[in-house]
């Protein structure tokens, strides 16, 4: 059966548009709020559906390699936070290789991972070794920051849209995983 999610995306935007907004009462300011951004959602939506997978593996690939690069020295001043990583990166690489993995195992994968860094910044503080955890993450910011840029452009929020690259582009920083 033929996929028509894009399809009804596409009408569902253009119903919002064409025909709900117009007739949304002009004296309810916050339904016609609400109804732009329902528009909005569904539009972004819609731009970005093919590009959810990749999107999670992305994030997922970002901190696994992050994790890998601060977990000795996270062992150094947390053994447990260090044993918490390894467990959680065998996970990482059977979610890697798993080429049946769905963008929701993915995504919780890069959730998990996310934490892990969290808790690894903040166990890090006034530790000798800590700060080279802290600047990884920092060192690490930017390829993050320049996905998220990419996969957030069709919102327009950026003041200077060709400083930021494509999301092709972006993705392939992290395309393949590094064990």
């Amino acid at each position: 059966m033929a996929d028509h999610i894009r399809n009804t995306l596409t009408a569902a935007v253009r119903s919002m548009r064409d025909v709900i907004i117009p007739a949304v009462d002009g004296s309810d300011p916050l339904a016609l709020e609400q109804a732009k951004i329902v528009a909005q959602v569904l539009d972004f939506v819609e731009q970005r559906i093919d590009h959810v997978h990749e999107h999670a593996r992305f994030e997922m690939l970002h901190y696994g390699a992050l994790v890998r690069q601060i977990r000795d020295d996270v062992a150094v001043f947390s053994p447990a936070l260090g044993r918490e990583i390894d467990q959680e990166l065998e996970s990482f690489v059977e979610v890697v290789v798993d080429p049946q993995a769905n963008t929701e195992t993915v995504a919780e994968e890069a959730m998990a991972l996310s934490q892990l860094v969290s808790a690894s910044v903040r166990a890090s503080q006034g530790e000798a070794s800590g700060i080279r955890v802290e600047l990884a993450v920092l060192d690490a910011a930017k390829e993050l920051l320049d996905m998220q840029r990419a996969w957030f452009l069709p919102q327009g929020w950026e003041t200077d849209p060709s400083v930021v690259p494509p999301l092709d582009a972006a993705f392939a920083v992290r395309s393949q995983p590094q064990f």
